[in-house]
């Protein structure tokens, strides 16, 4: 996981962002980074 990736679960363990299927599918590939 990159480090974005790894601030966006921070995020979401702070129930800010919520985490789809998507993040964890693709989780190398940083759909977030859009």
């Amino acid at each position: 996981r990159t480090i974005q990736l790894r601030n966006e679960d921070l995020l979401a363990a702070a129930g800010q962002v919520p985490r789809g299927p998507q993040e964890d599918a693709g989780s190398s590939q940083g759909d977030c980074t859009v």
